[in-house]
């Protein structure tokens, strides 16, 4: 914003200490986390008889087998910490790739997926990309994306402006232009609650 621009002139011309600076008008306002999936210690995770959850150096490999309604879920929730909400400005990035688009339901979300959480993010039924989002009052709703394929790995991004929009994008790698040449599509309706709150599930994935 306008004073953090004016704070951080005066620090670099020397008339403020810059380290206070920092901490206060970036470092306090900013949460930022990436995983690779080093390690699938530290998660939540659940999976039904048959199915798995693995991490193979290069992905996150949740596989269900084929029987009808098995399962893989994992989350991460660092409850404690109270660094990620909904009030402000976020996103997330991340990318996906299906063996087989029949039979198939995923989520890929911000935040806990279900009628009394708010989230964000991507839904896959079968061959179609959707974009979801829930308040946490009502039933998540959804927005068509685009049609898939099996075995092509889709570049995913979300954006979320409170109580105004998400906006979507997708590419496949190697495709050109980039990611963000163009939405995928932008979501108005059912957003998450910008209300000051915590979001205690930061990262949440679910196949069946």
């Amino acid at each position: 914003d306008t004073n953090t621009i004016k704070a951080i002139i005066l620090g670099l011309t020397g008339n403020l200490d810059m380290f206070d600076l920092i901490f206060e008008n970036i470092w306090r306002k900013m949460f930022i986390w990436t995983t690779f999936f080093e390690s699938i210690d530290g998660y939540n995770k659940f999976h039904s008889d048959g199915a798995s959850i693995t991490a193979d150096g290069n992905n996150l490999v949740l596989t269900t087998g084929a029987t009808a309604g098995n399962y893989a879920q994992i989350y991460k929730q660092p409850i404690w910490q109270g660094v990620s909400t909904f009030y402000k400005k976020n996103g997330f990035r991340t990318t996906f790739i299906l063996t087989s688009v029949s039979n198939v339901e995923a989520l890929l979300t911000v935040g806990y997926p279900n009628d009394t959480h708010s989230h964000y993010g991507f839904k896959i039924v079968n061959n179609v990309l959707k974009g979801i989002s829930g308040n946490g009052k009502s039933t998540p709703t959804t927005i068509d994306l685009m049609t898939i394929e099996a075995n092509k790995v889709y570049n995913l991004e979300a954006r979320y402006y409170p109580d105004e929009k998400i906006i979507y994008y997708v590419n496949m790698t190697g495709d050109t232009p980039s990611i963000y040449s163009k939405p995928a599509g932008i979501k108005t309706d059912n957003l998450p609650s910008s209300e000051r709150e915590v979001n205690h599930t930061i990262m949440y994935l679910y196949l069946k």
